[in-house]
């Protein structure tokens, strides 16, 4: 009998709480014909930043695909083996296929895969900066926000990162629609060649010499 008044009290109180934050909903100034809306809830409870203050930033000196890609992988909407699996697409499992330890998540194959783990190891000390401890897809893509250098070489790090995701994860594509073993490797100096091509192009450093930029000595 207990239980049920317990079961009883939580459900009250759940329902006490939502009706408080319909109340919110219709005086804030965000409805005002006082109106319910999903959004006006969901600001009401989590608010208007839905519980996060981040804003991905856009790097100029990668092709907005990469930008894209990782904008996404933050939001969790790439198209991982779970998220597939949410959606209702028949999978075998949903595992990571470069690790099997994990189901195959954004945060994961971006911040917890020891491939990946690896790749940012190798990217730190290339950059001559501290390591990343990353435990989120977010983490990555706000590590150049932390680093003590100057703007310039801040942007040229977050351009990196951009591009080592975009390679990870078309190492990760061909891995599971080639079955084409990723070698460590080869596949950071894809990373380095790639950004050296986008950046040389798209940035002010147009005199950027190859044998500078393997040392990043800018």
């Amino acid at each position: 009998m207990s239980r049920l008044n317990n079961s009883k009290h939580a459900k009250t109180s759940s329902l006490i709480f939502i009706y408080r934050a319909l109340k919110i909903v219709g005086c804030g100034p965000k409805t005002p014909t006082r109106k319910y809306t999903v959004s006006s809830m969901r600001d009401a409870l989590l608010g208007p930043n839905n519980g996060t203050n981040f804003a991905h930033q856009w790097n100029n000196w990668v092709p907005i695909k990469a930008s894209v890609l990782a904008w996404r992988a933050e939001k969790d909407r790439i198209a991982t083996r779970r998220a597939l699996s949410y959606r209702g697409v028949p999978m075998d499992n949903t595992r990571c296929p470069l690790c099997g330890d994990y189901d195959e998540t954004a945060n994961h194959l971006f911040a917890s895969c020891y491939i990946f783990h690896l790749v940012w190891q190798h990217i730190s000390n290339w950059c001559k900066i501290h390591p990343f401890f990353v435990f989120t897809t977010r983490d990555i893509l706000e590590a150049h926000t932390h680093i003590n250098v100057v703007s310039k070489k801040k942007k040229i790090i977050q351009a990196i990162i951009l591009t080592a995701c975009w390679s990870l994860w078309k190492a990760r594509n061909e891995k599971i629609f080639e079955d084409k073993e990723i070698d460590l490797s080869t596949l950071l100096e894809e990373i380095k060649s790639l950004e050296y091509t986008w950046i040389k192009n798209r940035s002010f450093l147009k005199i950027l010499m190859r044998k500078d930029w393997c040392t990043l000595d800018l």
